[in-house]
């Protein structure tokens, strides 16, 4: 991340996402070319609760160290 933006890549299933995300507060609404955004919460641990598909779908994502 870089300032208050957040460059993403998601391999799921050998296929390839991307996305970027502006941070206000500790939300993180990520454009990823679809009309919804996936939305997290960066929680006070540094993971982040997201979620995507308009609510229906969500994720927990931890960060590499």
């Amino acid at each position: 991340m870089a300032g208050d933006i957040a460059h993403f890549r998601w391999d799921i299933a050998g296929q390839i996402y991307r996305g970027t995300g502006r941070l206000n507060g500790n939300v993180l609404t990520v454009d990823w070319g679809l009309a919804d955004p996936v939305i997290y919460i960066v929680n006070d641990d540094g993971t982040l609760s997201g979620t995507w598909d308009r609510g229906r779908a969500s994720e927990r994502l931890v960060p590499h160290r």
